[in-house]
């Protein structure tokens, strides 16, 4: 049986707006964009990506770790760029979104 943990996807939400106060140029515009985002994040993370990978990243920068944040900021800026109500101003912002995300959720 399907079950919808709300606090859970407000959490997320907040979690996504700290993450826009914290990074100058990634804005959210309306709460349908932090709502959409967390839900398309969890979406790809479910089907594409491990969400956990990010704590397996070794603690020095190696050429596999960088790769990761990469592909991670990636996917984040394509999501931003699909998704009404939020917006990043470049690659930089992209690739520390996600992270900060992380931290914050």
């Amino acid at each position: 049986m399907f079950s919808l943990n709300i606090g859970y996807w407000l959490l997320q939400s907040l979690a996504m707006l700290v993450t826009a106060l914290l990074i100058p140029r990634l804005t959210i515009t309306s709460v349908v964009g932090a709502v959409g985002i967390v839900i398309a994040i969890a979406l790809v993370n479910a089907k594409l990506w491990d969400a956990a990978l990010f704590f397996e990243l070794p603690s020095s920068l190696t050429a596999h770790s960088a790769l990761l944040l990469l592909a991670n900021g990636l996917i984040f800026w394509i999501l931003v760029k699909l998704l009404p109500g939020i917006q990043v101003d470049g690659l930089l912002p992209a690739i520390a979104a996600p992270v900060v995300f992380t931290v914050c959720s």
